[in-house]
Order: C-alpha cells, then structure tokens, then sequence
C-alpha cells in the first residue's frame, strides 16, 4: 500500500512538472500590439468573456498556475481592424476561507481609448494634406489612384479623411474603386455614412455600403 503511494505520489509530481513546463513554454509567446485575434487566440485560447461597442473589442482571460497563490485577470482592446491596441493584466488573489478576493491594480474603463474618435494611427492633419494636394494636383484619375494606392500600403485614414479624397475622383466607378483600396485602411467604419454622402445616386451609397461591410470583415 506504502508503495502504491509513493508510486502515486511521484507521477503526480511528474504530471504537475509536465503542467508547468507545458504553461512556462506558452508564457513566452507573449501578445503584441498589432497582433490579430486568431494569434492572440493562439496564446491564449478562448476568451473567458467578450464585449463590443463603437470603438472595438474587448477580450478577458484569467490566466491560473497550480503554484501560484493568486490569478491573472487579463483584458485586451482590439480596434475596429480587429489588432491588438490595448494589453492590461491584473493580480488577483485566490479567495481562501471566508477572505473576499481583493483586485490589485483594479482595472477600469480609464483603459480604452481616450474618447471615440481618438485615433492616433491615422494620417495626422498635415499628413493628409501632403497626401490631398498631391492627388489634387495629378492630370487624370489613374494618376490619382496610383498615388492613393500606394498611399493605403502605409497609412490609416478617418471616414472624414476618406470622403474627401473620393471627392477627387470625377466617377463613380473611380470613387468605388478608390474606396475598395481604402476600406481596410478605415479606422471608424461606424462614420461611413460621412463616405456614403459623396455618391450622388442610391445605388451607388448601396455598393459604397457593400465595399465596407466586405473589407472590415476580412
């Protein structure tokens, strides 16, 4: 009986070590800015809650070691492009008896964004005008389009920004097209309707409509 014990005893030992060099290994692949949902989902796994509003979304994990006598409450803010922009983790101590958990470092909503519409990747004002006056200045729309298309390999744009650089183009399939290169560039799809406001007919708004739902779903 002692030996079957012992026997017990050592492979719980080893399966508890197993554990911890199994977590020890995923803690090294740590979440970045910029990183995607699918590679903070390979981190980390399913979110243990999730929430959403006009700024983007918020993912929550507790993160627990057998060892370790408290757990890590973790949150992290995705913008509307669906990329990491905020990472915050939180002590919390295991509750023991009738101790109530107390939350060291309690987050809050201090944590989003300064305020909707804060948007510090995009184009800043004098950015964009470079950008504006360049298109501005080109003879014909393909010129246009190629400054705008290699201008969306680097640069975010607001809806404002964006409206007012289809306005350059003298068509509607221009306009269209621009707004194909610029839809994932967008960082406040929930403005769009300031974009649907340069085309002049329904059926355009429709298909302006349809680009952005496409590209921000991708």
């Amino acid at each position: 009986m002692k030996r079957k014990l012992q026997i017990l005893a050592l492979m719980l030992t080893l399966l508890l070590t197993a554990f911890s060099m199994e977590a020890m290994a995923k803690d090294k692949r740590t979440v970045e800015r910029g990183m995607t949902k699918q590679e903070v989902m390979s981190i980390l796994g399913t979110p243990k809650a999730s929430s959403f509003d006009q700024t983007g979304t918020r993912w929550e994990y507790i993160k627990s070691k057998l060892l370790d006598p408290y757990d890590v409450y973790v949150r992290i803010e995705f913008d509307n492009r669906d990329r990491v922009v905020n990472y915050q983790e939180t002590i919390i101590p295991r509750q023991t008896g009738n101790q109530n958990n107390t939350i060291i470092g309690n987050p809050t909503d201090e944590f989003r964004r300064p305020y909707p519409g804060f948007y510090d990747d995009c184009l800043s004002e004098n950015e964009f005008t470079i950008l504006y006056d360049r298109m501005n200045k080109a003879n014909f729309d393909d010129n246009r389009m190629a400054l705008l298309e290699v201008a969306c390999l680097r640069s975010l744009f607001t809806c404002r920004q964006s409206a007012q650089l289809l306005k350059l183009f003298s068509f509607s399939d221009g306009k269209l097209k621009a707004l194909r290169f610029m839809a994932r560039q967008i960082v406040d799809p929930q403005n769009a309707y300031v974009i649907y406001q340069s085309f002049t007919f329904d059926s355009d708004k429709d298909k302006a409509a349809r680009i952005m739902h496409e590209m921000q779903m991708r």
